[in-house]
């Protein structure tokens, strides 16, 4: 087996902070390298130093055993290193042919020669198997999936004997994830070296031969996929021992209805009738684009209900807006939690408390609208403490944690409200498998304390994990619902295809 990349010692700080600590690394010619570890462990600084995005401080990077110097992106290419990253970087309204060669066209004197750069789209499409997409169909009006073929295409044009996979199924379905594994395998038998980065401990087990785990800044573990398990990597990646990755129940389901759904109607949410009982989380999962948050969001009173009642604690509550369900005892953690959960400039202390600062029991703020900084602080740090918030200080501004520790953050808004129900849209999408356990337990907690618990999750074993029930959604209506202890995987996919 040839050795065709080596990270030797690699160290990398950013003023105090060191974010790798003499991380070496092997990976080798027509093998899949998987590279997993909790947001904010050093994978994308790993990999933007190999890039040629970051220089490291010390330590070195081999190539077929060579000592080579990646100074630049420009000077990475060069030397076959190539990398897909999980936001796409295509311009929309350009065809599928000027993406892929932009910047490396053909030209027939100043003019860019399209026939010369059609064709050689087509033969890199040809080679991954999707030669389907037109070549002249601008990306925009292409799936997700298919323009993450298209970063794909784009990265092989420049011919890297290294090619990097920056979380490249975040967005995709499951048929969609298998076509690009699909891809991966083909190019595992070009004999390129590849490295996979994925939050889904399951697709390491699929596509990869090796798995490295980084925590902290180091390499904690490395060797090949057949020697370990995920419960093992599980527990290098927090650093400590996991008994169960889904936490067991050990509160009981009431026979009080806390939330129901009679006839709900909205835009993109056909005719739903739903009952969620005290201490139960029920699940809703389909195809991406089913009606799923549109269901979550018409609760949450962000979405204008269009007919039919919603009731909590046996009550009518008229959803005029998000305040309204606030007060009617509706907490809802939102899908994306940059652009609607958070706000990124301020501090971890005033998102967290920021639904509580009302006179409301005198609880954060005086009669006179005053904050209770002390108060504000220990309310903070409280919640900070249940759900392991990795942050120097309640001051810390949110946009500089990792993307777990901000998901966290958005969770803990709204466990001081004492809410009667609590919609997690997707809570643990794109956060890393630590993150993904202490979100787990805050979720079973809550329905221990018999509140009502929807999760929407596009992760099918989520569900079956977390639930007591699941409700499969397609077209915007529930088409199908399962006992979560009765149900699999392959039902799950199989409920929402069967109605077309």
């Amino acid at each position: 087996m040839n050795e065709t990349l080596e990270l030797s010692q690699i160290t990398k700080r950013f003023d105090s902070t060191v974010a790798l600590n003499r991380v070496s690394l092997k990976a080798y010619e027509g093998e899949v390298h998987g590279l997993i570890g909790q947001n904010g462990s050093g994978k994308s600084t790993l990999m933007k130093i190999l890039a040629g995005v970051y220089a490291p401080d010390e330590g070195k990077v081999l190539i077929n055993g060579r000592e080579v110097d990646v100074s630049s992106v420009e000077r990475a290419e060069s030397l076959g290193i190539g990398i897909v990253f999980q936001e796409l970087s295509l311009f929309s309204l350009l065809s599928v042919s000027a993406n892929i060669m932009i910047g490396r066209e053909p030209r027939n004197g100043p003019l860019i020669d399209r026939k010369r750069t059609g064709a050689a789209a087509a033969a890199v499409l040809g080679e991954l198997g999707i030669g389907h997409i037109p070549l002249d169909e601008p990306v925009g009006q292409l799936t997700t999936a298919e323009q993450q073929l298209i970063e794909i295409a784009k990265c092989l044009v420049k011919r890297p004997s290294v090619i990097i996979f920056d979380e490249p199924t975040a967005a995709l379905t499951v048929s969609e994830t298998q076509a690009l594994f699909r891809v991966v395998r083909n190019l595992k038998k070009q004999n390129l070296t590849i490295l996979f980065i994925s939050h889904h401990l399951e697709e390491i087990f699929e596509i990869g031969d090796r798995v490295s785990v980084l925590r902290d800044g180091e390499v904690v573990y490395s060797d090949t996929v057949d020697n370990t398990s995920e419960t093992e990597l599980v527990q290098h990646m927090v650093g400590r021992k996991i008994d169960q990755f889904y936490p067991v129940r050990t509160g009981v389901t009431g026979d009080k209805a806390v939330l129901e759904l009679e006839q709900v109607r909205a835009d993109g949410l056909q005719s739903t009738t739903l009952s969620i009982k005290a201490g139960e989380i029920v699940g809703i999962g389909g195809p991406i684009g089913s009606g799923q948050s549109r269901l979550a969001e018409t609760i949450a009173g962000i979405r204008p209900l269009k007919g039919g009642t919603i009731r909590v604690n046996g009550k009518p509550t008229r959803l005029r807006g998000p305040s309204d369900a606030i007060a009617a005892g509706i907490a809802y953690v939102p899908e994306d939690r940059r652009t609607e959960g958070l706000l990124l400039n301020l501090s971890v202390r005033a998102n967290v408390t920021l639904p509580m600062l009302t006179t409301r029991d005198g609880e954060l703020a005086d009669v006179f609208g005053f904050i209770r900084r002390a108060q504000e602080v220990r309310h903070t740090s409280h919640y900070r403490d249940r759900l392991k918030i990795k942050a120097g200080s309640v001051n810390a501004v949110v946009s500089t944690l990792s993307g777990g520790t901000q998901q966290k953050v958005a969770v803990a808004r709204w466990l001081g409200m004492d809410a009667s129900v609590y919609v997690f849209n997707d809570p643990t999408k794109g956060i890393d498998v630590g993150s993904k356990v202490d979100i787990y337990e805050v979720i079973n907690q809550l329905a221990d304390e018999g509140k009502a618990v929807i999760l929407v999750s596009s992760y099918n074993p989520e569900l079956l994990g977390m639930c007591s029930r699941i409700v499969v959604m397609f077209k915007g209506r529930i088409v199908k619902e399962f006992a979560a202890d009765a149900a699999t995987e392959e039902q799950l996919l199989l409920s929402a295809s069967a109605t077309e």
